[in-house]
């Protein structure tokens, strides 16, 4: 099984769920990669593309909330110009109907943010534009600080979300 896994981080707290899925999905071929360099065409023989990234000020990050977060973090974070906003106007599938899974990450408290963090019916609505089949509903994850840590737990529900996944595509 080929597994694509593409996210968008500013803190690593996505990067750390990448992983963490990668792991769950046991001895899947899985390649993770960062928005920025992800692929614009999604090979036929991908059997799984799982995409995932941050609620910024409410939605996907856009380069002026991403130049906004380098600022406040004194030079410490590094971010790219291109992240899935931009890289979901080049997304295209070999194969209509490639099975697809989403998260996002947003913060742990206050659970009100809930309502107003969309990131992940985002992600959903552009994969499904370009051509994919969501195998599962959209997972969310929740950052403790909102600087890279997540709250207790998440990481290994990001790992046992892997397996499910797993044992979906393999279903059929």
């Amino acid at each position: 099984m080929r597994v694509l896994i593409v996210y968008e981080s500013l803190y690593g707290t996505n990067r750390t769920i990448a992983r963490a899925v990668a792991a769950g999905l046991g001895g899947a071929a899985a390649t993770i990669v960062e928005a920025y360099v992800a692929p614009s065409t999604i090979d036929a023989d991908v059997d799984l593309v799982v995409v995932g990234g941050p609620n910024h000020k409410a939605g996907l990050p856009r380069p002026s909330t991403r130049a906004e977060a380098a600022a406040e973090s004194g030079g410490t974070l590094h971010t790219a110009e291109r992240g899935l906003r931009e890289w979901f106007g080049d997304l295209r599938f070999a194969r209509r109907g490639q099975p697809a899974a989403v998260w996002d990450t947003r913060m742990g408290s206050p659970r009100i943010l809930d309502l107003f963090d969309r990131s992940a019916a985002v992600i959903a609505g552009r994969l499904r534009h370009a051509g994919a089949r969501l195998v599962d509903k959209p997972r969310k994850f929740y950052s403790a600080d909102g600087k890279g840590a997540l709250v207790a737990g998440d990481e290994e529900r990001a790992r046992a979300w892997g397996a499910e996944l797993a044992g979906l595509i393999r279903r059929g």
